[in-house]
C-alpha cells in the first residue's frame, strides 16, 4: 500500500515570527509538487494563549532534505507527523 509522510504539528505562538518566515520560504523557494503545507494561527478560547497548527503533506515516505527543515528547527508542543498511508492522514487515525 502506497505511503506519504504527513500530519499535524502544534507550535508556541511565542514562535510565531519565525511560523510566519519559515512559511514564506517554503512557499517561495519550494516548487515540488509533492509537497505543502496549511499554517494557521489560533488562540484558545479557555486560556487565551495562542497556537499555530501546521498541516505538513509529503506525496512520499520520507521527504527531501531542506524542504521542512526551518519548521523541523523550533520545539513542537505536538506532533502527529508519521508515514502512513493517505487515508489514515487524512481521517487523522493511527496506523
Amino acid at each position: 500500500m502506497f505511503k506519504v509522510w504527513g500530519g499535524i504539528r502544534l507550535y508556541s505562538g511565542d514562535y510565531a515570527e519565525t511560523i510566519l518566515d519559515a512559511a514564506h520560504d517554503f512557499n517561495t523557494n519550494f516548487k515540488d509538487p509533492k509537497a505543502a503545507i496549511i499554517v494557521t494561527g489560533e488562540i484558545t478560547i479557555e486560556n487565551l494563549v495562542e497556537v499555530f497548527v501546521v498541516f505538513f503533506f509529503y506525496d512520499g515516505e520520507i521527504p527531501p532534505p531542506g524542504i521542512f527543515d526551518s519548521f523541523n528547527a523550533l520545539p513542537v508542543l505536538i506532533d502527529n507527523t508519521k508515514v502512513q498511508t493517505y487515508s489514515e492522514l487524512v481521517r487523522c487515525t493511527p496506523s
